[in-house]
């Protein structure tokens, strides 16, 4: 899955939905199978029990891929935490009696 940068919208929902989406994104057969030049059956039989009928090895350097990969949603995530940092208000934690209120009653 590519991180693509969506423009920011000043709205609260908006700003709550983004973020949201950003940390649901998730990486699937797809984008491993299209990293190796393999087919998306490939990568879903390569991942049956070694028993199955259907059962084929891993692609050649599915380790690489796989280390890129994970790579790049560090570095979304990592974006996304520094973006909604950047975003937070200093006194939004204070609002409603803070994120930890009910834990101090």
């Amino acid at each position: 899955m590519i991180y693509k940068p969506h423009p920011v919208n000043t709205g609260a929902y908006m700003n709550f939905k983004k973020a949201t989406d950003g940390l649901f994104a998730r990486v699937g057969h797809e984008d491993l199978a299209s990293a190796l030049g393999v087919s998306v059956a490939a990568i879903r039989q390569a991942r049956l029990q070694p028993k199955a009928n259907a059962h084929r090895a891993p692609p050649e350097n599915w380790e690489d891929a796989v280390i890129r990969l994970a790579e790049k949603r560090v570095w979304h995530y990592r974006n996304l935490i520094e973006e909604v940092r950047s975003q937070k208000l200093p006194f939004a934690a204070h609002a409603n009696g803070g994120i930890n209120a009910s834990r101090n009653r």
